[in-house]
This record gives structure tokens, C-alpha cells and sequence, in this order.
């Protein structure tokens, strides 16, 4: 993606889920590491819980 469309994403996202092996290089130059990180252990938690 180019610098303007991360720019126009970023603000409208909620969070990001935690890869074990990010490159933290990249989140850095699109400014994602403001965005909230979101625990993949947790996200499926919160996943179960909405369907049952």
C-alpha cells in the first residue's frame, strides 16, 4: 500500500493483532504502533464468546 493509503486507513482501525514475528520496522514507518494490539489468545476469546 502507498503512504497515502495507509494514511487514510490507520485512523479507522480498531486495533491490530500481535504477530509473533512482526517487523517492527514497517509498523513504525506507517505509524501503526499507535494503533491497540490486540492478543491473538485474547481475540478468539472475545470471538467465542459473540457467538454463542
Amino acid at each position: 500500500m502507498s503512504q497515502i493509503q495507509w494514511s487514510a486507513l490507520i485512523p479507522q482501525l480498531q486495533g491490530r493483532i500481535k504477530l509473533e514475528n512482526e517487523n517492527g520496522e514497517a509498523i513504525a514507518q506507517v505509524k501503526a504502533d499507535n494503533i491497540p494490539l490486540i492478543e491473538l489468545s485474547n481475540f478468539s476469546d472475545k470471538t467465542s464468546n459473540k457467538i454463542d
